[in-house]
């Protein structure tokens, strides 16, 4: 395993455009590194700030860029860490979910890491909470993002496996336009019509979504069971946060995960939807920011007023 430095830039899919990639990067200041992982190809990783170490895990089909509204103010309380998951973004590791808790593993080894917060969002949560219950010692906080989780059977109406087998056909065709216009429409992706910077900047990183875990074979199948004993073994402290206008399932996933974590705390954000930090940002910045700084500063210090 190596790390290296070296500028990296992403492509303008066709979904995307150079005003919409330009406001996903404005005011950008970190170190952009770029980690080998024999065997699987590479992670692109970025540091901004300094502090307590945090790392933020990005959802489904977008990539590191959706943090750019929290980076400003994260990286003054901490020294943050966002990186593009295998088989999104510019990391050329191939997709697969299984593979993900070791590559952060192995960000965190290379970054020389003891502890560390962790912010997942939608199937960056569902990392987040495989890491966390299975090395408790590495994590001081928790925050989970409208989750997805293991063995929940989601209700016809919410299931996405129709939707992805037509993507697949789409890539298959070689129809990226429709591919793009057809992720960008649904209700997942889509922040909602009043907030038209924050569909620009979603749909510039869908143009740059290559659709390989689509392609990829399917993860082994999990029961409840098994899930129910993850959420369980994670003893850091936990905030379980959603928009109001997230789908109804996926606030009936994070209220489990609220239950079933002990002693987390459960936030609901006025308006949002599933990209609710990149749409309602003072909101969530204030709740999360203020979580965070709680849930890593010692006792001690918090007794002396320091925060």
């Amino acid at each position: 395993m190596e790390a290296i430095e070296r500028p990296v830039s992403f492509g303008i899919g066709a979904g995307g455009g150079s005003e919409s990639l330009a406001a996903l990067t404005r005011g950008r200041e970190g170190q952009v590194q770029v980690l080998r992982r024999d065997g699987h190809g590479e992670l692109v990783l970025e540091t901004a700030g300094k502090g307590e170490p945090l790392v933020l895990i990005h959802g489904w089909a977008v990539d590191r860029r959706m943090w750019v509204h929290q980076l400003p103010v994260l990286r003054r309380r901490f020294r943050v860490i966002t990186y593009d998951r295998r088989g999104f973004g510019q990391s050329t590791c191939a997709a697969n979910l299984e593979h993900e808790v070791e590559d952060l593993k192995a960000i965190l080894a290379h970054l020389a890491v003891p502890k560390v917060a962790i912010v997942g969002m939608s199937q960056g949560g569902r990392i987040a909470i495989r890491f966390a219950s299975q090395h408790p010692e590495w994590v001081s906080a928790l925050v989970l993002q409208c989750p997805s989780i293991d063995g929940l059977v989601p209700p016809p109406a919410d299931n996405m496996t129709p939707l992805m087998d037509e993507l697949a056909r789409m890539l298959r065709a070689g129809d990226r336009d429709a591919f793009v216009q057809r992720l960008g429409a649904h209700v997942l992706l889509d922040p909602g019509a009043r907030f038209t910077s924050a569909r620009a900047e979603i749909m510039a990183m869908l143009g740059d979504y290559r659709g390989e875990d689509l392609m990829a074979p399917a993860s082994p199948e999990v029961r409840i069971e098994e899930t129910f004993e993850q959420l369980t073994r994670i003893g850091a402290p936990t905030l379980v946060i959603t928009g109001s206008k997230e789908t109804y399932w996926l606030r009936q996933v994070a209220d489990y995960t609220a239950r079933n974590i002990r002693g987390a705390r459960r936030r609901v954000i006025r308006g949002g939807r599933h990209f609710v930090n990149m749409t309602h940002i003072a909101d969530y910045n204030r709740v999360v920011l203020d979580f965070l700084v709680r849930a890593t500063t010692p006792w001690s210090e918090r007794a002396l007023g320091s925060v």
